[in-house]
């Protein structure tokens, strides 16, 4: 009754994120956390997620602490293990790098990144296939796209084993290893990595201007406009999080 009460209130809810905190610090590095959780709690991890208001068909809320990823910060080298399933599609281009680089600062030498999607490569293929049935096809877009039952439900971007591993490996992460799965009728991606030898934020920066570059048309003046607006993009949510 009093962890309901707890969670119903502002001051409540930041009692809850300074104990999961406090847990982190005193775990000296081998604290993980679970990033977007919704009512998947992991045992031995920092369950985070949005607030129960942002969730419309949400049964239960059992996170640890609530907060909006995109603006979440934990010192350097605290975690041993960053984990997110069904989450990392829902950021932008621009976002999703920043990520990436914020969370390998997170985790210590040895720590381990996990990232769960759908996979773009094998979701579009049943999509394009007139020989699957029509609702197979129709759902795999839904898994592309998004369920839309709420502003944060549409998927940003798309990922693949391929493109995970051409991203994390420019970003410096090491042994990274990726895994295919389905579940009915849906297709997912699993990557997971080591932190690496960490970059200067610099050096990053300019790894992250080359990824946003692959993704332009040519080298038009529009196009490289459309450059300059992701890497400010960028480099605001990198200040946010110092």
């Amino acid at each position: 009754m009093i962890d309901g009460l707890l969670r119903k209130s502002r001051v409540g809810r930041k009692a809850l994120e300074l104990a999961a905190r406090r847990r982190i610090a005193s775990a000296a590095g081998r604290a993980k956390v679970h990033l977007g959780c919704g009512e998947r709690i992991f045992d031995d991890y920092i369950n985070i997620d949005f607030p129960p208001t942002a969730h419309p068909l949400q049964r239960t809320s059992r996170a640890d602490f609530y907060a909006d990823i995109r603006r979440l910060s934990f010192p350097d080298a605290s975690l041993c293990e960053v984990r997110s399933h069904h989450v990392f599609e829902h950021f932008d281009r621009p976002t999703a790098l920043a990520l990436l680089v914020r969370w390998q600062r997170w985790l210590t030498q040895d720590g381990s990144l996990c990232v769960e999607t759908p996979d773009f490569d094998g979701s579009a293929r049943v999509a394009i296939d007139p020989s699957r049935p029509f609702r197979e096809r129709a759902v795999n877009l839904r898994h592309l796209f998004g369920s839309h039952e709420a502003s944060w439900a549409y998927h940003l971007e798309g990922w693949s084993g391929e493109r995970f591993v051409h991203t994390l490996e420019r970003l410096g992460y090491e042994s990274v290893a990726i895994e295919l799965s389905s579940y009915k009728a849906i297709h997912n991606v699993t990557a997971r990595a080591r932190r690496g030898k960490l970059r200067s934020l610099s050096e990053q920066r300019g790894n992250v201007a080359a990824l946003l570059r692959e993704s332009l048309v040519d080298e038009s003046e529009s196009e490289l406009a459309m450059h300059a607006l992701w890497l400010a993009a960028y480099d605001a949510l990198m200040s946010d999080s110092r």
